[in-house]
């Protein structure tokens, strides 16, 4: 999709690479588990492709992904649910439920130095735990040891959450403040957690028909807990 094509909605992401900054990108293959995270600065060139000059470079392992494959001769198949969103300051019900039922979300973070990093979060639904209109939280479990994510959400507490629903097709943006729990009690909640992520939100974005193909459910990932 063009992201500068008129739906009624700001894009926000489109606003802020015109302006020039740091950006952060996953290269994900869910049927094969492979990713790749790619960060440095970016801007707009004036024919409207995207620069992105390469800053960090690395793959992660394949835990916590579900594999999924997209379905044959599908693109465009939410295409007439799109051009209407929604925001708000609070979760809906439904919203809610959504974020209950999901298997995978896409994290955002920064730090003070100017880089931006987005990666991977994958559990069998309900590994999010949705505690109040303005509340999640989710645990954080073994994985590559790099702890990019974790160490920019020290340095600065705002992340923006991304749970894309695969079945309909439609995107909950999220945008508000982070926060890591090591205490015993905050991991208990989660069953073999090294510590957890609780989540403030400032602002919830619903969009409709944003994920342009369908996709398949192969399996979970051999290594949720």
């Amino acid at each position: 999709r063009d992201p500068r094509r008129d739906t009624g909605e700001k894009n926000i992401a489109w606003t802020n690479l015109t302006a020039g900054g740091p950006l952060g990108v996953l290269a994900i293959n869910l049927a094969e588990r492979r990713r790749l995270r790619i960060n440095g600065p970016a801007m707009v060139e004036p024919k409207g492709a995207i620069r992105l000059t390469v800053e960090e470079f690395f793959g992660n392992c394949p835990k916590y992904i579900q594999a999924r494959t997209a379905e044959e001769h599908s693109y465009g198949a939410f295409e007439e649910a799109a051009g209407s969103f929604s925001s708000g300051d609070a979760f809906t019900e439904a919203q809610g439920e959504t974020i209950r039922s999901v298997d995978t979300f896409f994290l955002a973070s920064r730090n003070p130095g100017g880089g931006a990093d987005v990666s991977h979060r994958g559990g069998r639904p309900g590994f999010v735990n949705v505690e109040g209109a303005q509340r999640l939280s989710w645990g954080d479990f073994s994985g590559n040891g790099m702890f990019q994510t974790l160490g920019n959400i020290l340095l600065d507490t705002h992340v923006g959450l991304v749970f894309p629903d695969f079945q309909r097709g439609s995107v909950l943006q999220l945008t508000g403040r982070a926060k890591v729990l090591d205490d015993p009690q905050s991991c208990a909640a989660f069953a073999g957690a090294e510590r957890v992520v609780e989540f403030e939100l400032d602002e919830v974005r619903e969009s409709p028909g944003r994920i342009p193909v369908g996709w398949n459910f192969l399996s979970y990932s051999p290594f949720l807990p």
